[in-house]
């Protein structure tokens, strides 16, 4: 956590000692963390829900859809006055646990959601009436197409209660694992903060919609990764 919090601090040490007031900024830097409201949608997600919903030995899935925190680093590259293209790398994974309790055995599912989402993106900065003072706060408009390469495992462990000798546990582990590539496309807004010539803050919301992949070591179900994603972060200007 250090690192990590310590990465955007040295960068914008860099930035401010190699600043020239004439210098024509057409490479920034964006370091984002966001957190992804996925919307759970395919057979997979259908099928979790349906086997738990009735069982009261089972825990509720209807609300399993692997919301959690991920990380990006995205590079823009001002090509004219207002018009911007990027390419972003991230990072998200995230684990659920699904439960099973009954007088005779237990059993505990847990899945795991691991994606590198990469987006290329062509976004529309507005630059305001430039016969004014630049305001601080910058909006802007977006969209572009989206991978996400992401791998899905399942860890199984059942512990099954012995009937004659009830005192040894019977411990059973199974792994499964799944990998595909989700490919989409996604739009976005946001606003940029400026807080120096070369250093402004970012607050931003992206919907991006995937079709669903399928899942051949889960029964052949299948996966969607729409969903909608809000990002913060901080943008470094060269």
């Amino acid at each position: 956590m250090k690192k990590i919090t310590a990465l955007p601090v040295l960068v914008m040490l860099i930035v401010l000692a190699t600043e020239s007031p004439g210098d024509a900024r057409h490479i920034e830097v964006g370091i984002k963390v966001g957190y992804l409201f996925l919307s759970g949608t395919g057979s997979f997600f259908d099928a979790l829900e349906e086997t738990t919903r009735n069982d009261p030995f089972f825990e509720d899935a209807g609300v399993v859809k692997f919301n959690g925190f991920s990380t990006e680093v995205e590079t823009i590259w001002n090509v004219r006055p207002g018009l911007q293209i990027s390419g972003t790398v991230g990072f998200f994974r995230k684990s659920l646990d699904l439960g099973f309790r009954s007088p005779s055995f237990s059993l505990t599912d847990t899945y795991t959601l691991t994606a590198f989402p990469i987006l290329g993106s062509v976004k529309y900065r507005w630059m305001g009436d430039t016969t004014r003072p630049a305001s601080p706060i910058v909006p802007y408009v977006g969209g572009g197409v989206s991978i996400y390469p992401f791998v899905l495992e399942l860890d199984d462990q059942t512990l099954g209660i012995n009937q004659v000798l009830f005192l040894t546990p019977d411990i059973l582990t199974e792994t499964l694992s799944n990998g595909g590539v989700g490919l989409g496309v996604h739009v976005l807004g946001g606003i940029e903060i400026v807080i120096h010539p070369r250093i402004s803050l970012l607050v931003e919301d992206r919907f991006t919609f995937f079709g669903e992949t399928e899942l051949e070591e889960f029964n052949d179900q299948s996966i969607g990764l729409s969903g909608n994603q809000v990002n913060g972060g901080i943008l470094f200007k060269f």
